[in-house]
């Protein structure tokens, strides 16, 4: 009972962050409400990291790795999703092209993984069928003239390929380090990032006129700080000590659903047929492409890095 529902609330958390970031966006700057994302958690998981000592001194080796993990787990792939999402892109859209995530992680892994077996023809297929999923998501943008929301969509695509790459940077920090632990340390060397872009784009604190005149993107920046990120962060690794991460990540296959569900019902609006038949094929595309080898390919096939406890692929939305 207790994994179920910290699976449905998983679900429901990350599912809303896209629509919180639209509200958000209303208001606040992006970067800026990044890194008000991230200092909002570490008021959460701090005093948690605590209590691990921030896993030092026996393990400060990797102290490295974790700033280089968070630099693309939250800093930068959270700087192209609030950027890409203020053009104009549907949070149900950006769900959908972040659903492509794990495709991403497996293109990467030739170049980040240590050890790293050939694709199946079902994985190579898999792969391909994602990407044509994804320029089917693309195809109203192609043809229409507004290059904003295509930058935009680009670069929530961009915020994909970043979390791919984390995937494989965070693997030896999940094994031996707490979630919370790495968090603090991501958080490090991310929050720094978003600051530093937030001063290079000239962002300023809204008003407190403009905050009361729209109470609903600050709250949104609250849901997003403490649930979406804070709380799912827990749960996500709760999950995984559960059930293990083929289960666990399987919530990437729900999130577009819950996200068109979200955006019809709070901004009464559905994403056009190319985006709704683009989601359908890469969800799909994502299952194949996590096809595993038959037991006589098992057999000789080297094994994989990551526990049944950690997530191969995976990232916060």
């Amino acid at each position: 009972m207790k994994t179920s529902a910290a699976y449905l609330t998983l679900t429901l958390l990350w599912s809303g962050s896209y629509l919180a970031i639209h509200y958000i966006l209303q208001v606040y700057p992006p970067f800026l409400a990044a890194a008000a994302r991230i200092g909002i958690a570490l008021l959460i998981l701090t005093p948690l990291a605590m209590r691990h000592r921030f896993g030092l001194p026996d393990r400060a080796r990797l102290i490295g790795p974790a700033l280089l993990s968070g630099l693309f787990t939250m800093g930068l792939a959270w700087a192209l999703l609030f950027w890409g999402e203020q053009q104009q892109v549907a949070p149900a859209v950006v769900a959908v092209l972040n659903a492509a995530q794990p495709l991403m992680t497996m293109l990467t892994a030739p170049f980040l993984a240590r050890r790293q077996g050939q694709f199946s023809a079902m994985q190579r297929f898999g792969i391909l069928l994602g990407f044509g999923g994804v320029a089917t998501v693309f195809s109203p943008q192609l043809q229409g003239s507004d290059l904003g929301a295509l930058f935009g969509m680009l670069a929530i695509l961009g915020m994909a390929a970043s979390y791919g790459i984390a995937a494989h940077l965070t693997r030896t920090l999940t094994q031996q380090w707490s979630g919370s632990v790495i968090f603090v340390w991501q958080a490090s060397a991310s929050l720094p990032l978003l600051l530093g872009l937030s001063w290079w784009n000239g962002e300023m604190w809204p008003t407190t006129i403009a905050v009361l005149a729209r109470p609903a993107a600050t709250v949104g920046l609250l849901y997003l700080g403490l649930g979406s990120t804070a709380l799912a962060f827990l749960l996500w690794y709760f999950l995984l000590r559960r059930v293990g991460s083929t289960i666990a990540s399987t919530v990437t296959y729900c999130m577009p659903v819950v996200s068109i569900l979200l955006d019809s019902l709070f901004l009464h609006r559905l994403p056009p047929l190319p985006v709704l038949v683009g989601a359908t094929v890469i969800v799909g595309s994502v299952i194949l492409a996590r096809h595993r080898p038959t037991w006589k390919t098992a057999m000789t096939a080297t094994p994989p890095r990551c526990s049944t406890r950690v997530a191969c692929a995976g990232g916060a939305a």
